[in-house]
């Protein structure tokens, strides 16, 4: 499956956030940050998807991205997760899987972007990348997703395939990388 590391909008950050708490974020300072107030059944969800909660991760991006979507933190988290499982039951994580420990191009995954989201989807995913080793492992996803006019939508907001249509085309970064196994190599 994929992680969660954020959803967050280019441009905008700490929006009506208080200079201390900017300050401890940017400490990393994380734990130390009001805990967000989400019912039991999504926050577990959300550590599921975001192991890095057990950091603060949660609460780092909800205070320098989430502030700016215009939600409270539940639905911000909840729009994520619906967006994540979106991915992890398309074309793009069963390339993934069956890929691990094997090198995957990037033509490979434009394409399951494309097959997933709609024509022109692999065209706005960023990959990233870092050695390890002789190795250049994948270590990132970012996918670009658009504004689009919620008039019509349901209550849980435009799919992702919408939103990726609704982006700008990106430079996809790396070429290729291993989808590295699980665990320590």
């Amino acid at each position: 499956q994929f992680t969660l590391r954020g959803l967050w909008k280019l441009r905008q950050s700490y929006c009506g956030v208080t200079e201390a708490l900017k300050e401890r974020d940017k400490k990393r300072k994380w734990l130390d940050m009001p805990e967000l107030v989400l019912d039991d059944d999504l926050k577990l969800a959300l550590a599921q998807a975001m192991p890095g909660t057990v950091s603060g991760l949660d609460r780092h991006e909800w205070i320098k991205h989430g502030t700016c979507s215009g939600e409270v933190a539940a639905g911000y988290y909840t729009r994520a997760l619906k967006l994540l499982a979106a991915v992890n039951e398309s074309e793009v994580q069963a390339l993934f899987v069956a890929h691990r420990g094997k090198s995957l191009a990037q033509d490979d995954i434009q394409q399951a972007f494309d097959t997933a989201f709609g024509p022109g989807a692999g065209e706005r995913v960023k990959m990233r990348c870092a050695k390890d080793g002789n190795r250049q492992v994948i270590t990132g996803l970012t996918i670009g997703l658009g504004a689009v006019d919620d008039a019509g939508q349901d209550a849980a907001g435009p799919d992702l395939a919408t939103l990726i249509a609704a982006a700008g085309k990106t430079s996809f970064g790396c070429a290729a990388g291993i989808v590295d196994e699980p665990g320590l190599q």
